[in-house]
């Protein structure tokens, strides 16, 4: 455990054994409410690592420890009866909604029993040309293919002059772990133009993925079932998972358009929430969700609900494993910055 997190983990728990946390969120939440957003679940995170981008992910445990905890201490509500309660100008003392992006196949398999056990609504927001596929997106590509570069049974000044000859800087490392370093390369990667990190990923997929890809979005019958419970809605992610703020503003409208036509068609259900993949937008992508009939679009900034919040900017308090595996880490999360 690196410095950083026992500091963080000693004091979420005194904070959370000392009641100190309790009493806090009698106050910060009052006349407010949160949304929470999720990623991927799964049973394994040893297991998984190679899948899984860095920072991205709950495990199994993790999750179930969250909804069982939301249970006693909040009003966990459908993300559509926030935006209803927004729009008509109504409190939302400590309500939660519940978020999962982009539509893994590990909603189904791991998430979606939890949230049958627990009765916890959720909404998924798809990256709808990945459904029913065995397409990846890039980050995952990303992580297994640095994987096997620091696998690859080289010295490693060879692997750094790959990893060169790619534009992949992985930096010093500073006493960062192996995951670490490549969620700085994935992060790096964000901010290349579309086009540029295509021609890097393209070299990547030649040289290391195998054609036989595991299947990690889930398929529309999947989505269907999940639908058809009640507990779960669906919500659109644009269709090929694009950062809006980076291409033309015709593609960003026909990314938007045609995801939400897609879902509809598919699972026969109107659909009126957007989440902005890695959270990218500008004003101009605000009006395009108006003008395609949306009502309430999620960020990735971090904040509370409340009645001056813009229903299409609505923000989210990620989780993920490393910052709220315990109780008094997740408690602590939900409100301070600090966690």
């Amino acid at each position: 455990m690196n410095k950083k997190i026992f500091i963080k983990n000693f004091i979420a728990n005194l904070f959370y054994y000392s009641r100190l946390l309790n009493m806090l969120s009698i106050k910060r939440l009052s006349g407010r409410g949160f949304v929470l957003m999720y990623h991927r679940v799964v049973p394994s995170k040893e297991k998984y690592k190679d899948l899984l981008q860095p920072g991205m992910f709950v495990t199994e445990e993790t999750l179930e420890k969250h909804f069982a905890f939301l249970k006693k201490k909040f009003s966990i509500v459908t993300l559509e009866e926030m935006v209803c309660r927004l729009a008509r100008g109504q409190a939302l003392c400590r309500c939660c909604a519940i978020t999962f992006d982009d539509g893994w196949k590990d909603t189904y398999d791991v998430a979606f029993p939890i949230l049958k056990k627990y009765q916890v609504p959720a909404s998924i927001f798809l990256a709808t040309g990945y459904i029913g596929t065995d397409k990846w997106f890039w980050p995952e590509e990303l992580n297994r293919c640095l994987w096997m570069l620091f696998d690859m049974k080289s010295s490693q000044s060879e692997t750094g002059n790959i990893l060169k000859q790619l534009n992949i800087d992985l930096h010093e490392t500073n006493g960062k772990n192996r995951s670490d370093l490549i969620d700085d390369v994935i992060e790096q990667f964000k901010s290349y133009h579309t086009d540029n990190r295509e021609d890097i990923m393209k070299t990547l997929r030649s040289a290391f993925l195998d054609s036989k890809k595991e299947r990690l979005l889930m398929s529309w019958d999947e989505a269907a079932e999940m639908q058809k419970n009640g507990l779960v809605s669906f919500g659109a992610h644009t269709v090929n998972h694009i950062y809006l703020d980076q291409v033309e503003q015709d593609t960003a409208r026909l990314e938007i358009s045609s995801s939400k036509k897609v879902i509809e068609d598919h699972l026969g259900v109107p659909v009126t929430l957007f989440a902005y993949p890695n959270g990218n937008y500008t004003p101009q992508t605000i009006g395009m969700l108006e003008q395609s009939g949306f009502l309430g679009a999620v960020t990735t900034k971090r904040g509370y609900v409340d009645k001056n919040t813009s229903l299409m900017e609505m923000p989210r308090i990620a989780m993920h494993d490393d910052v709220s595996k315990t109780i008094p880490l997740f408690f602590s999360r939900l409100l301070f910055s600090f966690f």
